[in-house]
């Protein structure tokens, strides 16, 4: 089965062709490219977008958002999302302000995507998330560029996964393929499918298919 979980189309300004007959499932990342301090990004855009159409979708919360964490991730888990997105790096918050996510996701079964690589997006900040909640969690870009090593310790935790959107071929065979997941991030960046039939599939392992 092949499985992407990392494509923004249906947010506005995004203008892209549709790749959907490329995949057994697509999940669509409501996360802007760029930094901002919006509580739930394109969430809402990508919701009405998909409307007749068959894309799978993640919710996204921002800590720094006045509305509750349960109210609003409630709403977004209502309309059917399969897993929870957590940008720290453009929303610029610590990883440990997100205890009502990682709560959320628990009591609801939903994985949790977090984008890492840069800034505040240090995977190392998530070893305790995965002691103190039974989550799976996902490392979106796998820590790259600046947070390789990181990830490479992190990913050996039981419940800890990586999506290799954007990395280096040469970056992703040092991690155990068993723990990786395909993500495109199309069409922020070009796309390019591996052939790779295993990573394509993991997702399975991930979100509810």
């Amino acid at each position: 089965m092949k499985i992407d979980v990392h494509q923004h189309l249906g947010i506005r300004d995004v203008k892209a062709k549709e790749i959907r007959e490329l995949f057994d499932y697509v999940v669509l990342n409501p996360a802007y490219k760029y930094g901002c301090m919006c509580c739930v990004d394109g969430f809402y855009q990508q919701y009405l977008w998909n409307k007749g159409k068959d894309y799978l979708q993640l919710g996204i919360y921002n800590p720094k958002c006045r509305v509750p964490a349960e109210v609003e991730l409630g709403r977004q888990y209502d309309k059917g999302i399969v897993g929870i997105v957590l940008n720290p790096i453009n929303h610029d918050f610590e990883l440990k302000e997100a205890w009502k996510v990682y709560q959320f996701a628990e009591d609801h079964s939903l994985p949790v995507f977090v984008c890492t690589g840069r800034g505040k997006g240090n995977p190392l900040e998530l070893k305790n998330v995965v002691k103190e909640y039974k989550i799976r969690i996902v490392l979106m870009r796998l820590g790259y560029p600046q947070y390789i090593n990181q990830a490479k310790e992190v990913i050996k935790e039981s419940n800890i996964y990586g999506e290799i959107s954007s990395v280096p071929i040469d970056l992703v065979k040092d991690f155990p393929k068993d723990k990786l997941i395909f993500g495109s991030c199309y069409p922020y960046i070009p796309l390019s499918i591996i052939k790779d039939k295993e990573i394509l599939d993991n997702a399975r392992k991930i979100i509810n298919i």
